[in-house]
């Protein structure tokens, strides 16, 4: 998509939602008033260079509890927070992003500093992308606090079990991306929500995974992460 068009299409957007988007913000506000009801956090973008990402803050502060990786029962996520994470309409305020120039709709999605830094050199193509608010990774691990619910450690679990993949989904997807398979990707996301198993299995599609492949179950879900001992591939040609 051109950058003009998103940009109008994020400025419309902003618009048509702020109501429900103020709604959220005062309900926010209200549950937990010890910080601002937007999020704010430096990221990674397109060539390395750092920006801020805006959400609404779903979370509060616990002291003792650091982990960045949330997990299912997380005591730390507020009950709007909860609520605005399952609609994902916490992601809404990145729609200022795009208006900005710093992210698209759809791209690999935006990583700390500290998550950047584990790339290995593969990995680091990601950065050639303009990071986005949806892909193919983001909607296959949208469960990604169920499954890091059963590990103590959940920034351990994600950077072993789910990282990897993530990225080289992610990665997948740049090589047959266009105008096309990103409008695609944005009515998966929404319609994810809906039937997750159909969405699931048009996205190995679009990465052109093989039928029965161990990319196609870990997609699909017929292969869970926890049970397995497989290692992703260094390079796009999935198995």
């Amino acid at each position: 998509m051109t950058i003009i068009f998103e940009k109008i299409i994020s400025i419309i957007g902003l618009f048509l939602l702020s109501p429900f988007l103020l709604i959220f913000i005062l309900l926010i506000y209200l549950e937990d008033p010890s910080e601002s009801p937007i999020f704010r956090q430096q990221r990674v973008g397109t060539k390395g260079k750092l920006f801020y990402i805006y959400k609404l803050r779903t979370m509060r502060r616990i002291e003792g509890i650091e982990f960045k990786s949330t997990a299912l029962k997380d005591p730390r996520i507020l009950k709007s927070g909860n609520f605005a994470r399952k609609i994902k309409f916490d992601e809404i305020p990145q729609l200022y992003n795009i208006i900005k120039g710093n992210m698209s709709f759809v791209g690999p999605r935006p990583n700390v500093i500290e998550d950047v830094r584990k790339y290995n050199d593969f990995e680091k193509n990601l950065l050639t992308a303009n990071p986005g608010i949806t892909d193919p990774s983001s909607i296959i691990f949208s469960d990604e606090s169920e499954i890091l619910s059963n590990y103590d450690n959940p920034d351990d679990a994600y950077n072993i079990l789910i990282r990897p993949w993530k990225n080289l989904f992610a990665l997948r997807y740049l090589n047959y991306r266009n105008f096309k398979t990103d409008i695609l990707l944005i009515f998966l996301t929404i319609f994810a929500k809906i039937n997750r198993k159909e969405v699931l299995k048009m996205i190995a599609k679009i990465l052109k995974c093989r039928k029965n492949s161990i990319s196609y179950m870990i997609i699909t879900r017929n292969l869970k992460l926890d049970n397995s001992k497989i290692n992703p591939p260094k390079n796009i040609d999935l198995p």
